[in-house]
C-alpha cells in the first residue's frame, strides 16, 4: 500500500493574506487569490486518495482470491451423553402377549377393519354374515400361527392328511369362513377413493388407516437406544403390483420396498413404503427419506 503524501501548502487562515506577507481590505481578492492558491492542493490530494484507493482495491483483490481456495479441515466430533432410557413402553395391565400385540395393535384400529369390512361386504352384496370383533381376532392369530408353521397352502390346514392337518387352527374356524375373510377384508372405503391422476391419490390408500395406526403405535411404544440405523428393507411379494421392486442385492429380492428407522435390537421405530418412481423423479430420495424418519429425534441425544 502506498503512502500518502503529505500536503506542503499552507491553507491561509482568514487573518493573512494569500502570499503571508501583507494585508488585505478587499475581501474579494482575497478569497479569489484563496481558491486559486488552495485548488491545486485540493486536487493533489484527490489524485493521492484515488491512487491510495487503486491499490488498496488491487491488494484486496488479491486477498480475497487467495481466500476464496479451499481447503480440506476436519472438525472434532463431540458426542453428547446419552441419558435417557430405552426399551418398551408397555401399561402394568399387560400381562399377556395378547395384552402386549394389542398397544401396538390397538382396539381401535380392529374396530375400524371390522366397520370397513362389513361396509365392502354390503356394498358387494354378499351371502356371507359379517363379521364380528371375536371372528376378526381369531383370523390374525391364525395368519401369525401359519407364520412359523408353513404349510404350501392355507387350505392343507384342514386337510384331511394327518401330515398336513392342524387340529389347533381347524378347531378355531372353518376353512371357508377363513376364505371368506381372505376375500372380504378391508381397512378403507373403497367408494371414498381418490382416482388416479387426483392430487389426492395414494396407492396405499387401502392400506392407509392400518399404516397411519402402526407408525404412532411403533413409535409410542417402544424407546430406542443411543445408536439407530436407515435402511431399506424388503417385504416379500412376487404378485403383480406397481410398486414391487427388485433389488438384487437383497436376500430378499423381490418385493415392497420399506425405509426403516431401528435401534440397535431390531425394532423397527419407523417407516415409509417406497410406492415406486412418479411423473416427476424426486430429487434427493435419501436425503428427504433420512429427514423424515428423524424428524422425531430433533431435541434428544439419539446418535443415528
Amino acid at each position: 500500500m502506498g503512502r500518502r503524501r503529505r500536503i506542503v501548502n499552507k491553507i491561509p487562515s482568514d487573518s493573512e493574506s494569500v502570499d503571508g506577507l501583507c494585508d488585505s481590505n478587499d475581501e474579494d481578492e482575497v478569497l479569489d487569490r484563496r481558491v486559486d492558491h488552495v485548488a491545486p492542493s485540493i486536487n493533489n490530494l484527490l489524485e493521492d486518495e484515488a491512487h491510495e484507493e487503486e491499490i488498496d482495491n488491487e491488494t484486496t483483490t488479491t486477498d480475497l482470491n487467495k481466500s476464496e481456495i479451499w481447503r480440506s479441515t476436519s472438525i472434532p466430533k463431540t458426542d453428547l451423553p446419552f441419558s435417557r432410557s430405552h426399551g418398551p413402553i408397555i401399561p402394568d395391565s399387560a400381562s399377556s402377549p395378547k395384552d402386549i400385540f394389542l398397544c401396538l395393535f390397538p382396539e381401535s384400529l380392529l374396530d375400524v377393519i371390522v366397520e370397513q369390512t362389513n361396509l365392502f361386504i354390503s356394498q358387494k352384496k354378499s351371502k356371507g354374515d359379517l363379521i364380528t370383533k371375536d371372528e376378526l381376532k381369531i383370523f390374525i392369530a391364525i395368519n401369525i400361527h401359519m407364520g412359523y408353521k408353513k404349510l404350501p397352502s392355507y387350505r392343507d390346514y384342514w386337510s384331511n392328511s394327518p401330515q398336513f392337518h392342524d387340529s389347533y387352527i381347524s378347531s378355531l374356524m372353518t376353512v371357508n369362513r377363513f376364505g371368506f375373510f381372505l376375500s372380504h377384508l378391508h381397512i378403507n372405503d373403497n367408494s371414498k377413493e381418490p382416482a388416479k391422476g387426483d392430487p389426492e391419490y395414494d396407492k396405499l390408500y387401502k392400506l392407509r388407516p392400518l399404516l397411519d395406526t402402526l407408525s404412532e403405535t411403533f413409535r409410542e411404544c417402544w424407546k430406542p437406544s443411543h445408536h439407530q440405523a436407515i435402511d431399506e428393507s424388503m417385504i416379500k411379494f412376487k404378485g403383480r403390483s406397481s410398486m414391487k421392486q427388485y433389488m438384487p442385492a437383497k436376500p430378499t429380492k423381490r418385493g415392497y420396498k420399506v425405509w426403516t428407522r431401528a435401534d440397535e435390537s431390531g425394532f423397527v421405530c419407523q417407516f415409509q413404503i417406497y410406492t415406486g418412481k412418479t411423473d416427476s423423479p424426486e430429487k434427493q430420495l435419501g436425503a428427504r427419506v433420512v429427514r423424515d424418519l428423524t424428524r422425531d429425534l430433533v431435541g434428544h441425544n439419539h446418535q443415528v
